[in-house]
């Protein structure tokens, strides 16, 4: 029973308008500003402006993934078959092994980890990529990092990252709700490890052999601009491990860009990476 539910959930999207995903990641994140009040790693003056400016940014930046995803079924249901299931038929291979049920499991796996290594990679090429470097860095300034910073990427960025998912699920025959999942999953995350949060040594010891953490986060968004190009990891933390980039610090830093103010204007923070 399990088996089949399970399929069923990887092979329809829809199955998430029958839970309310939006109010599981609303209490996750008043549960996340709670801690931040009460448990604080950082005892800094948050601006309202700030934290509502950038709940703001990632609401409209919203429209873009959901953009993506649409767009991408709709040119799955036009083609049918991925670009690896073509090449299978080419060579007289029968795509129909794609939906076997062990398929699907090894496709929703390889979909998680894909998406998520190519998120890290992309991660590492806007900080040494010049002009990638000019959006993502808006990110990077906030020397306050809260829960909402979580939120605050220019829409280029997205598009690019979204624009290469979309790639990687034409190429392989990825099921369509694994987007959905790791997003679910990956934003989680996402607002955990930006959060203003005191972590328990043992329970960030024990949570980030597999997912990123608040301390581990706060390294990459660091002042020091060498420590900074460490901890790309996004989602699943043990990428920066396997590929050279991880870094642990412990104690009290400063985060941020040096001579970089937080910029909380909405028409120069779109522009500004195209001024530069």
């Amino acid at each position: 029973m399990f088996t089949l539910s399970f399929f069923v959930f990887l092979d329809n999207s829809n199955v998430f308008t029958k839970f309310n995903i939006f109010l599981l990641l609303a209490f996750h994140f008043i549960i996340l500003f709670i801690f931040e009040i009460f448990f604080p790693k950082r005892n800094f003056i948050l601006s309202i402006k700030g934290r509502i400016f950038n709940l703001c940014i990632g609401l409209i930046n919203t429209l873009i993934p959901l953009l993506f995803f649409f767009l991408t079924l709709h040119l799955q249901s036009i083609f049918g078959i991925s670009i690896l299931e073509y090449l299978f038929k080419m060579i007289g291979l029968s795509p129909k092994t794609m939906t076997l049920p062990s398929t699907i499991y090894i496709m929703f796996v390889f979909g998680i980890l894909s998406i998520d290594v190519m998120m890290y990679f992309l991660h590492r090429y806007y900080h040494h990529n010049q002009f990638l470097w000019r959006f993502h860095k808006l990110h990077h300034e906030e020397s306050s990092m809260n829960l909402t910073s979580t939120f605050r990427f220019h829409w280029v960025e997205i598009v690019f990252s979204y624009g290469l998912r979309s790639l990687l699920f034409a190429v392989f025959p990825i099921p369509p709700a694994t987007w959905l999942i790791y997003d679910l999953l990956s934003l989680t995350v996402i607002l955990f490890h930006h959060a203003n949060i005191s972590l328990n040594p043992f329970v960030n010891k024990f949570l980030s052999v597999l997912i990123v953490t608040p301390p581990m986060h706060q390294v990459h968004h660091s002042r020091n601009h060498h420590e900074s190009l460490h901890n790309f990891s996004s989602f699943l933390s043990f990428w920066d491990k396997i590929f050279g980039t991880y870094l642990k610090k412990d104690g009290d830093f400063s985060l941020g860009i040096e001579g970089e103010s937080t910029q909380t204007n909405v028409v120069l923070f779109w522009i500004s990476p195209f001024k530069r």
